[in-house]
């Protein structure tokens, strides 16, 4: 009689054993109330496309007259990692240092506030001045640009905008605001062509 209770005994105990070991639920690991699994879900990195976006150092106002080595700097610590420099051989009347930031591009937009964000990979163009080709003559110079340069000849200067593709003899055409300086060359080799309004 011992004997068979020991055995009972032992049997309930494997029972109670199996019973605590293999979790509630129904074969395929969901559970029987119907509420979701608690397994995390993971996603393919395939998935993962969209890129963080940071800020910008600087706006587009701020950034012109900087070195560009600086800038550059700038742009590299706020995370981008796309950068180049393109330089710009320019005629000014008034003497700007090698190494001036003209104007920098983002992902091809010349106009960005300084709260602007992008992904780090977008295209970071900065324009700096190359080299300066001084007006042999700057008084000549001046006296053309009162003139309107309605002729086109070499050597003459007219107006960029910020933003447009399209070179003026006045500075005060298509309310433009801070327009840049440039040798007509440099204009027409930087692609841009001239206004109707002022040619």
């Amino acid at each position: 009689m011992q004997q068979k209770n020991i055995v009972l005994l032992c049997a309930a105990v494997i029972v109670l054993l199996i019973v605590c070991l293999v979790p509630f639920g129904s074969s395929d690991g969901a559970p029987q109330d119907g509420s979701a699994a608690a397994a995390p879900v993971r996603i393919p990195s395939s998935e993962y496309t969209e890129e963080r976006q940071i800020q910008v150092p600087c706006a587009d106002k701020s950034c012109q007259g900087q070195d560009y080595h600086i800038l550059a700097e700038w742009f590299r610590d706020a995370g981008f990692v796309n950068i180049s420099a393109i330089a710009e051989d320019v005629s000014y009347d008034e003497v700007f240092f090698n190494g001036y930031v003209l104007f920098v591009t983002i992902d091809g937009d010349s106009t960005f506030s300084g709260n602007a964000r992008f992904a780090p990979s977008a295209v970071v163009e900065i324009h700096y001045v190359n080299a300066m080709v001084m007006p042999e003559d700057s008084a000549s110079s001046v006296a053309s640009d009162e003139s309107g340069l309605s002729d086109g000849e070499p050597g003459d200067m007219v107006w960029l905008p910020q933003s447009g593709s399209k070179y003026h003899s006045r500075a005060d055409c298509s309310g433009m605001i801070d327009p840049r300086k440039v040798s007509l060359e440099e204009a027409q080799r930087l692609g841009y062509s001239p206004c109707k309004r002022c040619h």
